[in-house]
């Protein structure tokens, strides 16, 4: 019930601090949601203290869902309508993939050393997430425009 309430006030600020008609700032919502959820697992499992793991478990929680409602908006506006249902269809099997291989790794740790070196290692191993998100929000047709316009007069 709690999780349930903090998700509603995480989405309430998420729509009133992005421009969801911005692809852009969409994709700079996600790099940031991304990079708060990496640190908030992190947090999880480094916490001293009952009450940070469960304050930080509360976060991930709610950062999950957010980036799950950015993530949709986000390929919805920059993606075709006749390629949208296959990149749909691969992001969920391309996350399968990765829980499948990555899985074992995370378990492997968590039986040799401990739990909490595995879900710092799950933090880390969502990492290079925040390369992709970036390089996906990188130049808009309109900025690629600009820069042809400006290269063309340099020539």
């Amino acid at each position: 019930v709690i999780g349930t309430i903090l998700y509603i006030f995480a989405v309430r600020f998420v729509e009133k601090q992005v421009d969801i008609g911005n692809p852009l700032a969409i994709g700079r919502a996600m790099l940031w949601v991304t990079g708060l959820l990496i640190v908030s697992i992190l947090c999880f499992a480094l916490s001293p203290v009952l009450v940070l793991a469960v304050v930080s478990l509360l976060v991930v929680g709610q950062l999950r869902g957010v980036a799950g409602l950015l993530q949709a908006t986000w390929i919805n506006q920059k993606l075709d309508s006749s390629v949208r249902a296959t990149i749909l269809s691969m992001i969920g099997q391309v996350d399968a993939i990765g829980q499948v291989f990555g899985g074992p790794i995370v378990g492997l740790a968590a039986n040799m050393f401990s739990v909490r070196l595995a879900v710092g290692l799950s933090s880390l191993l969502l990492s290079p997430a925040l390369l992709f998100i970036r390089r996906a929000n990188g130049i808009q047709p309109v900025e690629a425009e600009q820069h042809e316009i400006v290269s063309e007069t340099i020539i």
